[in-house]
């Protein structure tokens, strides 16, 4: 496997975000910065295939979270809660 060129990174990143506003980026970034979003992306997709591959499994977090009010907190510091 050759080493990609620069142009070949551009293609890579466009391929994963092919939005409009991305394109323009895209072609605008210096190729030191190419180099780096292109080595993120293909870091993080070896995260998560790594992650895969253990048969690890990630159940979502199902935490459900309240917004407590002045009068529930009024209540709380007179333990009444």
């Amino acid at each position: 496997m050759s080493k990609p060129t620069i142009n070949d990174m551009r293609l890579f990143i466009l391929e994963k975000y092919p939005g409009m506003r991305w394109r323009e980026r895209v072609f605008k970034m210096k190729p030191q910065q190419v180099a780096a979003v292109y080595r993120n992306i293909k870091n993080k997709e070896a995260l998560e295939n790594k992650v895969k591959d253990s048969g690890a499994i990630f159940m979502p977090q199902t935490d459900e979270y309240h917004q407590i009010d002045m009068f529930e907190y009024l209540l709380s510091m007179k333990g009444e809660s």
